[in-house]
């Protein structure tokens, strides 16, 4: 029989919430050096961290992929796209989020596009035409 008093389970239950933020790398350490002494980017540790700290940007869609090379063709239309930026590529069937690690314009790498540049990037999952990109940022 496993026994605990009231606030060694609660503090069990914040480390759990604590080690799921840091997956998601949402928790910022303070100046203290403690670990029950973490500050988070949001309201309420026990809030969904995606809801209350990330935002999506809309800056294009898919125009093709390329299948062997697990590569998506875009078109930049409402916002510009750099190397390390994380996606959210959403669809009727596509649903994730990655960072860009490759960027090429006319098969020429580049470290960003502007808004019009038809660009390439390397893909983690399949991507359909007309799947929606948006560009994910902390709040």
């Amino acid at each position: 029989q496993i026994t605990c008093d009231l606030e060694q389970a609660r503090a069990a239950t914040r480390l759990a919430h604590l080690t799921m933020l840091a997956a998601y790398g949402l928790v910022v350490a303070s100046s203290r050096p403690h670990p029950t002494h973490l500050r988070l980017n949001c309201k309420n540790w026990w809030d969904d961290p995606r809801e209350l700290v990330m935002s999506e940007q809309f800056i294009g869609a898919v125009t093709h992929y390329f299948g062997e090379p697990g590569v998506a063709a875009l078109t930049l239309t409402d916002g510009p796209l750099s190397t390390g930026d994380t996606i959210h590529v959403k669809g009727a069937t596509s649903d994730f989020t990655q960072t860009v690690d490759s960027l090429q314009i006319d098969n020429e790498s580049v470290e960003s596009a502007a808004i019009g540049d038809q660009v390439g990037i390397k893909v983690t999952e399949r991507a359909r035409s007309n799947d929606k990109i948006y560009v994910v940022t902390a709040d």
